[in-house]
């Protein structure tokens, strides 16, 4: 993604839902003179947000900070889930709902909606949570770029296209600093002096007397089935991106085809207006001719009834003439 379409995208995003069409018309128009095809293409194919989209887009934006927060929420409840910690998955549920209450208001308060409608304060709500159960939403709920609310069921895959302006938009999500490292479990048992305290990477304790080779076996194993997921997660997400800029270079084609369309209407329109000017001007000019003729016409009725009378003139002074003798 080109610094002419990142601008455009923090610009339109960022701004006024009401200014969003017209601005990115002029965008688009700022590329296209700039002889840029191909950011005036993209930028003319980003996609206006919905209201619920542009509410967490002005919170992601203006408050990067707390949508950072509850992202590491979401990696902490990721992780209490991974190790069955009841105890700590209760406690970060309970904050979870808290932050998303919390921030849902913020973002209502930014885009003054002091008495949000039902249906976008649970689009938003639902937004924020599911930043929360998935990186990838999150991911993208961060770069506040969103042209839609999302509602994640805890099952399935979600299109980021579908959910963002661009896919280049999505940025990772925020990374747990060194001083966060993960720390034990709520209510796990803590280790002695008197027994080593092993454990996998599960959070399993072995005791003094397994079976060293077992232990290997099994972390071979463990080791083996993370990386075959880690690459079919790979897999996906490279299925997903050529899917995401599939669909993208056929929105901006289909964008540009649009502006062809209407680069070719407005040309049409154009000539029209030519055609019903010029006949106008021949409808004047033919109005003109016919009344110039009519004046041709009355002038040579004049001279005829003049040379008439003047015959007539004539006529009697012959005659008085002639009785003079």
């Amino acid at each position: 993604m080109t610094d002419r379409v990142t601008d455009a995208v923090a610009e339109l995003y960022a701004g006024p839902l009401a200014d969003f069409t017209p601005r990115r018309t002029a965008l688009a128009k700022d590329a296209r003179s700039a002889k840029d095809r191909d950011a005036a293409t993209l930028i003319g194919a980003l996609r206006k947000p919905t209201r619920a989209a542009f509410t967490v887009n002005q919170l992601a934006r203006a408050h990067p900070e707390r949508i950072a927060e509850l992202l590491e929420l979401g990696t902490d409840l990721r992780e209490a889930e991974h190790s069955l910690d009841g105890p700590a998955m209760r406690e970060l549920s309970g904050r979870r709902r808290t932050l998303v209450e919390d921030l849902a208001a913020v973002a209502f308060d930014l885009v003054d909606e002091s008495e949000p409608a039902t249906a976008l304060q649970e689009d938003v709500v639902a937004t924020l949570n599911a930043a929360v159960a998935d990186e990838e939403i999150g991911g993208a709920v961060s770069a506040g770029a969103l042209v839609k609310p999302v509602h994640w069921e805890g099952f399935g895959s979600v299109a980021l296209a579908d959910l963002v302006a661009v896919p280049d938009a999505v940025g990772a999500p925020p990374v747990r600093g060194p001083d966060r490292a993960a720390a034990p479990p709520v209510g796990s048992p803590v280790g002695s002096d008197d027994e080593p305290d092993t454990r996998t990477s599960t959070g399993r304790r072995t005791g003094r007397g397994q079976d060293a080779q077992g232990g290997d076996d099994g972390a071979d194993r463990r080791a083996a089935t993370r990386q075959a997921e880690r690459d079919r997660a790979a897999r996906a997400a490279e299925r997903e991106a050529a899917v995401a800029e599939r669909r993208h270079r056929q929105q901006a084609e289909l964008q540009e085809a649009r502006d062809a369309e209407q680069q070719a209407q407005d040309a049409v329109t154009a000539a029209h207006q030519a055609v019903q000017d010029r006949t106008d001007e021949v409808r004047a000019v033919q109005e003109q001719l016919a009344a110039a003729r009519n004046r041709l016409d009355d002038a040579r009725f004049a001279v005829r009834r003049a040379e008439i009378d003047q015959q007539k003139s004539a006529q009697l002074l012959d005659r008085l003439t002639r009785r003079a003798r």
